[in-house]
């Protein structure tokens, strides 16, 4: 999964997002006490999404409608909604 290479770890009340240095974002939904269970991953230059390369920090909204990845290698921030 290349979870061992992940960069950056943050959580709202009900996701996991982590991301990793070369260019993935994974998303896991949290219920209670159970294991994470994988939702949806996000790749660099897949499907529109860029800006995750050198991913060195991930951060979400208090309300958890954005959450914003600062890709070091390419110089942007990542937006997903």
């Amino acid at each position: 999964t290349g979870l061992a290479n992940a960069s950056a770890v943050t959580a709202t009340a009900d996701r996991l997002f982590v991301a990793s240095p070369d260019g993935r974002l994974w998303v896991y939904g949290r219920n209670g006490d159970a294991a994470p269970t994988l939702l949806q991953t996000f790749t660099n230059g897949a499907g529109g999404v860029g800006g995750l390369l050198g991913a060195a920090a991930v951060e979400a909204t208090a309300d958890g409608r954005y959450v914003f990845v600062a890709g070091r290698a390419e110089g942007a921030v990542a937006v997903f909604a």
